[in-house]
């Protein structure tokens, strides 16, 4: 009913991704213009850079020439929403000010419960950044921001390869 209201009051068109729109494009699709199943970020590049000249009723189905390349991507952009504070204000449960990370996007493993198997990639799929990558974002984030006290990644499973953790370990200590 948002997307409805939405449309009606802008008449914007409405893309929609995610979980639901997923699992139920047939039933998204009735509320909407366009649903993308799966990793979404590369359709929707892909249509603000060229457009989508019959997007309207498309389902964009899963598809791995949809999943991108995790170190491709570039940092969150924060100039106008501090990542900072977003991260201080959303967890009251944590005592330090950190800001939150991803050293990698998806999982290795094929539960049958899990969104990222099953709604985001639509197959297992682990992707770990370069670690390199992260210890320049880390840097990035440690001189913008430097009340922080620390980091958390945030990764849908950060623990999923016990060498590429060691080896991250080891880059943040050697990076002070």
């Amino acid at each position: 009913w948002i997307a409805e209201k939405l449309k009606q009051k802008t008449g914007a068109g409405i893309i929609m991704t995610g979980q639901h729109p997923s699992a139920f494009a047939g039933e998204v699709i009735t509320k909407t213009d366009m649903v993308i199943q799966g990793d979404f970020l590369l359709p929707v590049l892909n249509f603000f850079r060229n457009g989508y000249p019959h997007y309207y009723k498309t389902i964009c189905p899963y598809s791995t020439r949809n999943n991108i390349n995790a170190n491709i991507l570039p940092f969150p952009e924060d100039d106008d929403i501090s990542r900072f504070d977003y991260a201080v204000n959303g967890d009251p449960i944590c005592r330090y000010r950190e800001i939150q990370v991803y050293a990698s996007r998806g999982c290795p493993y094929s539960c049958s419960y899990c969104v990222a198997t099953n709604s985001h990639f639509g197959r297992p799929l682990w992707q770990p950044r370069n670690i390199s990558n992260i210890i320049a974002e880390l840097e990035y984030l440690f001189n913008k921001y430097e009340d922080a006290e620390g980091v958390f990644f945030d990764d849908e499973i950060h623990n999923a390869n016990t060498l590429f953790n060691k080896a991250l370990a080891r880059a943040i200590i050697d990076a002070g």
